[in-house]
């Protein structure tokens, strides 16, 4: 069936709650093994290449950016949480500094247009068990674009007064986008890769818009309990509403994984 809205792409990503890595590969790659272990960013690929084609066209038609991001067990396994922030796009630093608000910076901007969140949990060591948890398309309400503007107004202010960005911001912020190399005593004399151009300064390290993680466990909390409820990342809640016994745990995904990947190999 050919995709033609959000509403349906949503649909195919939702199929994948409680399925795991080694799982969702069925539908994907001929070699599960390869197609999980071929990169650190296993899940986003699988998940890229479940949507690859007439969704993938789609979220872009609309704007929409996809972010797969993991999340991790706290609490002897009781609630899960966010493990990391969700990197954006560079920081323009010329643009940044000649805007007043977020909404005209593009790489801000881009929230507009909606974020596809899909979480997996990430407490393994074997890629082929991760499973994913939940999805949800967000969009700032007016509570987190208030914040949002705040936190750029913050990094506008330093630009324009010639200082080094650091991390500032409490909903979006600024985090290195290099392979290390950046000298702040002595920027010119940095490695290359890690600077970029400055209104003000000779030399800027160069820096990514994010996220920060709080701020995507609190969009994660809020649809996770517009769909269950009250105390929503218990894994007892959480687990249950996507398909999981409730007290699963990484031990479980493990051995559906292996059930799943010996089956492909025999069937190989």
């Amino acid at each position: 069936m050919s995709l033609t809205t959000v509403a349906e792409v949503l649909w195919e990503v939702q199929a994948l709650h409680g399925r795991t890595a080694a799982e969702i590969s069925q539908r994907t790659h001929a070699d599960a093994r390869q197609a999980i272990e071929r990169s650190k960013a296993a899940m986003s690929d699988l998940v890229r290449d479940v949507l690859d084609g007439d969704a993938m066209a789609v979220l872009r038609r609309h704007a929409v950016d996809l972010h797969v991001t993991p999340v991790r067990l706290v609490d002897e396994g009781e609630h899960i949480s966010q493990r990391e922030r969700v990197v954006l796009a560079d920081v323009d630093y010329d643009r940044t500094a000649g805007t007043t608000s977020w909404a005209d910076d593009d790489p801000l901007a881009t929230l507009l247009g909606g974020t596809l969140f899909v979480w997996y949990l990430r407490d393994m060591d074997d890629r082929a068990a991760y499973p994913v948890v939940w999805s949800h398309l967000w969009h700032p309400d007016a509570d987190q674009a208030r914040r949002i503007q705040a936190d750029h107004a913050r990094v506008r202010d330093r630009i324009a007064a010639g200082e080094h960005l650091t991390a500032v911001g409490s909903f979006v912020d600024t985090c290195p986008r290099h392979g290390g190399g950046f000298d702040r005593a002595d920027p010119p004399g940095s490695d290359p890769g890690s600077l970029t151009e400055h209104p003000v300064l000779p030399g800027a390290e160069r820096r990514a818009w994010t996220l920060k993680r709080p701020a995507v466990e609190e969009v994660l909390r809020r649809s996770v309990r517009g769909a269950v409820g009250a105390d929503p990342l218990r894994t007892a809640v959480l687990f249950p509403a996507i398909g999981l016994d409730a007290a699963a745990d990484v031990g479980t995904f493990r051995r559906r994984s292996a059930d799943v990947l010996g089956a492909l190999e025999d069937a190989l």
